[in-house]
């Protein structure tokens, strides 16, 4: 379904990179007048038993900025971006 806003907290980070726009597509698939986001950009403190960081994708805030910000353009739904610290 469609829905005024969607919430997406603590979840990009954790998306292999190859994924990141299939994602943030989905996002603005299910919202109706606004997106917000949280995405932390720096590694985690935790690992995978194998020593993978559990952030996977590790970018610059303006890195993700730039993809919500094509998304919004093309959908016309606005969105919040917010760095966890």
């Amino acid at each position: 379904g469609k829905f005024d806003m969607v919430i997406c907290s603590d979840v990009l980070e954790h998306v292999p990179e190859d994924e990141v726009d299939q994602l943030i597509e989905r996002l603005f698939g299910y919202g109706r007048l606004v997106v917000w986001a949280s995405v932390c950009c720096r590694p985690a403190k935790k690992t995978f038993a194998d020593g993978t960081n559990m952030h996977v994708t590790v970018q610059p805030y303006e890195w993700w900025e730039r993809k919500f910000a094509a998304y919004s353009e093309a959908t016309r739904i606005p969105f919040v971006l917010v760095e966890t610290p």
